[in-house]
């Protein structure tokens, strides 16, 4: 379905690059309106053909825009601006145990492993927010973590659990193993107030 879904776009942004080039060419005197042959498209053709001054520029400058548009349009469509990686799923216990036969290879993404992170940690108490970053490096997970914990918890004992919790449950859950779980903490911030100390 995503292929079709692309493949329309591709095709509508092609169309409409194709008019914003023929108004450009038409505008600019080198192609007659007459050669895309008659119809409501010769008509509009006429008036884009029969501009001049300020109306001919602003008519050019929109074809511009309107092309150069469709053309990032089309390279967001060929190449995502977020590649989104997959890993194999491991299912026993040795490590070329993972899920794959006739049918494929379960994978999962690393946005989910991601997302899988964040909500262990935001489930820990006295973590108020929490963002995690997932690294593959030589079919390892390396998980880096920012979080905001409550003023006044312990920071070397939260980072303790949530390294724990993280790396326990990621690795349960998934099968990856996690090599690494790195947690930068700091109190959250209380809107700019300064506390006066007597």
């Amino acid at each position: 379905m995503e292929v079709l879904n692309r493949s329309i776009a591709v095709i509508v942004v092609l169309a409409i690059a194709a008019c914003a080039v023929t108004a450009m060419l038409v505008s600019a005197g080198t192609v007659s309106p007459d050669s895309f042959g008659g119809g409501w498209i010769e008509a509009r053709l006429d008036s884009i053909a029969g501009a001049n001054g300020a109306a001919e520029a602003t008519g050019l400058a929109i074809a511009v825009a309107v092309l150069s548009g469709m053309l990032l349009l089309l390279i967001f469509e060929v190449k995502p601006l977020h590649r989104i990686r997959h890993l194999p799923i491991n299912t026993g216990t040795g490590p070329s145990s993972f899920t794959s036969g006739p049918e494929g290879m379960a994978t999962i993404t690393q946005d989910s492993v991601c997302d899988l992170a964040e909500g262990i940690g935001s489930g820990i108490y006295n973590v108020v927010k929490i963002k995690c970053n997932v690294v593959v490096e030589n079919g390892d997970l390396l998980i880096e973590c920012k979080a905001q914990a409550t003023l006044g918890s312990n920071l070397p004992e939260l980072c303790g659990t949530i390294r724990s919790e993280i790396k326990n449950v990621v690795e349960e859950r998934t099968g990856l193993r996690v090599r690494d779980v790195s947690v930068e903490t700091r109190y959250q911030r209380r809107g700019g107030k300064r506390l006066a100390v007597r």
